[in-house]
Protein backbone atom coordinates (compact mmCIF):
# COMPACT_ATOMS: atom_id res chain seq x y z
CA UNK A 1 0.00 0.00 0.00
CA UNK A 2 2.88 2.35 0.75
CA UNK A 3 4.45 1.34 -2.66
CA UNK A 4 1.04 2.24 -4.13
CA UNK A 5 0.96 5.67 -2.13
CA UNK A 6 -2.02 4.87 -0.55
CA UNK A 7 -2.83 6.40 3.29
CA UNK A 8 -1.73 4.00 6.20
CA UNK A 9 -4.32 5.36 8.74
CA UNK A 10 -6.10 2.25 9.46
CA UNK A 11 -3.03 -0.31 8.32
CA UNK A 12 -0.89 1.27 10.80
CA UNK A 13 -3.22 0.70 13.59
CA UNK A 14 -3.69 -2.91 12.36
CA UNK A 15 0.34 -3.75 12.42
CA UNK A 16 0.65 -2.49 15.06
CA UNK A 17 -2.25 -4.58 17.03
CA UNK A 18 -0.90 -7.65 15.38
CA UNK A 19 2.25 -6.88 16.61
CA UNK A 20 0.64 -7.17 20.71
CA UNK A 21 -0.99 -10.25 19.66
CA UNK A 22 1.69 -11.71 18.13
CA UNK A 23 4.08 -11.40 21.00
CA UNK A 24 1.21 -12.16 23.87
CA UNK A 25 0.53 -15.23 21.80
CA UNK A 26 4.34 -16.49 21.85
CA UNK A 27 4.15 -16.23 25.62
CA UNK A 28 0.59 -17.39 26.17
CA UNK A 29 -0.68 -19.60 23.00
CA UNK A 30 0.18 -23.12 22.31
CA UNK A 31 2.88 -23.43 19.35
CA UNK A 32 0.30 -24.73 16.76
CA UNK A 33 0.14 -24.51 12.90
CA UNK A 34 -3.27 -25.69 11.13
CA UNK A 35 -4.29 -25.22 7.35
CA UNK A 36 -5.31 -22.23 8.01
CA UNK A 37 -2.34 -20.28 9.69
CA UNK A 38 -0.33 -22.10 7.12
CA UNK A 39 -2.58 -21.15 4.05
CA UNK A 40 -2.17 -17.43 5.27
CA UNK A 41 1.10 -17.28 4.94
CA UNK A 42 1.20 -19.51 1.35
CA UNK A 43 -0.87 -16.20 0.45
CA UNK A 44 1.09 -13.70 1.70
CA UNK A 45 4.12 -15.46 -0.28
CA UNK A 46 2.17 -15.91 -3.52
CA UNK A 47 1.67 -11.63 -3.13
CA UNK A 48 5.19 -10.78 -2.31
CA UNK A 49 6.51 -13.11 -4.99
CA UNK A 50 4.39 -11.87 -7.43
CA UNK A 51 5.13 -8.08 -6.67
CA UNK A 52 8.87 -8.72 -6.96
CA UNK A 53 8.48 -10.84 -10.05
CA UNK A 54 6.16 -8.31 -11.47
CA UNK A 55 6.50 -5.29 -10.06
CA UNK A 56 3.03 -4.73 -9.06
CA UNK A 57 2.61 -3.81 -5.84
CA UNK A 58 -1.57 -3.98 -6.19
CA UNK A 59 -0.74 -8.17 -6.36
CA UNK A 60 0.60 -7.92 -3.16
CA UNK A 61 -2.20 -6.04 -1.86
CA UNK A 62 -4.59 -8.13 -2.91
CA UNK A 63 -2.90 -11.38 -1.95
CA UNK A 64 -2.01 -9.86 1.31
CA UNK A 65 -5.78 -9.27 1.81
CA UNK A 66 -7.29 -12.87 0.49
CA UNK A 67 -4.79 -14.21 3.62
CA UNK A 68 -6.16 -11.53 5.76
CA UNK A 69 -9.83 -12.69 5.16
CA UNK A 70 -8.61 -16.61 5.26
CA UNK A 71 -7.29 -16.02 8.62
CA UNK A 72 -10.14 -14.83 10.22
CA UNK A 73 -11.87 -18.52 9.63
CA UNK A 74 -11.11 -19.58 12.69
CA UNK A 75 -12.96 -16.37 14.64
CA UNK A 76 -15.67 -16.77 12.17
CA UNK A 77 -16.18 -20.33 13.56
CA UNK A 78 -15.41 -19.45 17.60
CA UNK A 79 -18.21 -16.62 16.56
CA UNK A 80 -20.47 -19.10 15.15
CA UNK A 81 -20.14 -21.72 17.96
CA UNK A 82 -19.99 -19.85 20.85
CA UNK A 83 -21.34 -16.12 20.32
CA UNK A 84 -21.34 -15.45 24.39
CA UNK A 85 -17.68 -15.81 24.57
CA UNK A 86 -17.15 -12.98 22.26
CA UNK A 87 -17.40 -8.89 23.71
CA UNK A 88 -20.19 -7.84 21.55
CA UNK A 89 -19.38 -4.18 22.48
CA UNK A 90 -15.43 -4.69 20.84
CA UNK A 91 -16.43 -6.15 17.74
CA UNK A 92 -19.37 -3.39 17.59
CA UNK A 93 -16.55 -0.68 17.54
CA UNK A 94 -14.25 -2.22 15.53
CA UNK A 95 -16.82 -2.31 13.29
CA UNK A 96 -17.71 1.35 13.46
CA UNK A 97 -14.15 2.03 13.98
CA UNK A 98 -14.41 -0.14 9.93
CA UNK A 99 -16.89 2.14 8.61
CA UNK A 100 -15.32 5.23 9.96
CA UNK A 101 -12.04 3.98 7.83
CA UNK A 102 -14.07 3.30 4.77
CA UNK A 103 -15.95 7.24 4.49
CA UNK A 104 -12.33 8.11 4.72
CA UNK A 105 -10.96 6.43 1.67
CA UNK A 106 -10.23 9.48 -1.02
CA UNK A 107 -9.38 7.20 -3.64
CA UNK A 108 -11.46 4.05 -4.32
CA UNK A 109 -8.89 1.64 -5.91
CA UNK A 110 -7.11 -1.35 -4.79
CA UNK A 111 -4.37 0.19 -2.82
CA UNK A 112 -6.92 2.84 -0.97
CA UNK A 113 -9.32 0.76 -0.37
CA UNK A 114 -9.07 -3.02 -0.58
CA UNK A 115 -7.73 -3.16 3.04
CA UNK A 116 -10.51 -1.27 4.92
CA UNK A 117 -13.20 -3.26 2.65
CA UNK A 118 -11.31 -6.39 4.09
CA UNK A 119 -12.00 -5.14 7.28
CA UNK A 120 -14.72 -4.21 7.26
CA UNK A 121 -16.20 -7.78 5.78
CA UNK A 122 -14.16 -9.30 8.56
CA UNK A 123 -16.23 -7.13 11.35
CA UNK A 124 -19.54 -7.38 9.68
CA UNK A 125 -19.27 -10.89 9.82
CA UNK A 126 -18.35 -11.26 13.25
CA UNK A 127 -21.24 -8.67 14.53
CA UNK A 128 -23.43 -10.71 12.51
CA UNK A 129 -22.70 -13.52 14.24
CA UNK A 130 -21.70 -12.64 17.93
CA UNK A 131 -24.72 -9.58 18.34
CA UNK A 132 -27.22 -10.25 15.41
CA UNK A 133 -27.53 -14.00 15.04
CA UNK A 134 -28.02 -14.87 18.73
CA UNK A 135 -31.60 -12.09 18.48
CA UNK A 136 -33.12 -13.87 15.19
Amino acid sequence: MKKKGAKLGQINGAVAGAWVITILALFYGQLTMGWVEWGSIALATVGIISWKTTGDAKKAIIWSNVAIFMGSFPEFAIGYRTPEQENPWAWSIWLASCICALCAVRKWDIANALQPLTFTAIEATMVFLVVIRPLL
